[in-house]
């Protein structure tokens, strides 16, 4: 998470509609993932990518995805340094996905088609 303003400034170039609301719907979207979650691994990956939705957060409301974040590892304090790899990974495998909007959230096209 080091290069939080990095990530904010490809977090705007990579989903430009992005709003608040928007970004709120996909965290709950994504905290529904982690209670789902079967195994550790994929709780894991799930709160990581509740994490990259407080990153699009920030831009609009900073001090709530301060809060939320560090609610988040805070709670699972015994799985920090993987939930960060995992943040690092999926943020990587992001870049590289092509996106769609709609209903007012971004989804990943091979993801939103299935």
């Amino acid at each position: 998470m080091s290069n939080l303003l990095q990530k904010i400034e490809e977090h705007k170039k990579l989903f430009p509609l992005a709003d608040l609301s928007g970004q709120l719907l996909k965290l709950e979207e994504e905290l529904n993932e982690v209670n789902g979650a079967e195994t550790l691994e994929n709780k894991i990956e799930e709160l990581a990518d509740c994490i990259i939705c407080c990153i699009g957060i920030y831009r609009f409301a900073p001090q709530t995805a301060h809060f939320i974040i560090k609610s988040i590892l805070q709670q699972n304090d015994d799985y920090v340094p993987e939930i960060y790899d995992a943040v690092e990974n999926k943020w990587k495998i992001n870049l590289g996905r092509k996106w769609e909007y709609k209903n007012g959230r971004y989804h990943h096209i091979e993801e939103f088609n299935k």
